[in-house]
């Protein structure tokens, strides 16, 4: 695997004018996933394609001391379907 150049790395993340405290990581038991609040306060998911690219910018976030959210695993509890 190649090393995704720091120049891309800081064009996703300060490209258009971000900083660091507009990002934060969702993480959960099992992945964690890139996330962006805007100016507004609303926020999203940022999924990377590239998984090469996506492991370097969250790397170079978390390198940055951007803020990480812990999700803890929710147990799925059956429900009953009455159909009658």
């Amino acid at each position: 695997m190649s090393a995704v150049p720091d120049e891309l790395v800081n064009q996703l993340i300060f490209g258009n004018g971000g900083r660091v405290s507009d990002y934060f990581i969702e993480r959960t038991p099992v992945s964690e996933m890139l996330c962006y609040r805007n100016a507004e306060g609303r926020e999203f998911d940022l999924p990377i394609s590239d998984a090469a690219l996506g492991d370097a910018v969250i790397a170079r976030l978390k390198a940055l001391g951007v803020r990480i959210v812990e999700i803890e695993a929710s147990r799925a509890v059956p429900t009953s379907m009455d159909n009658s």
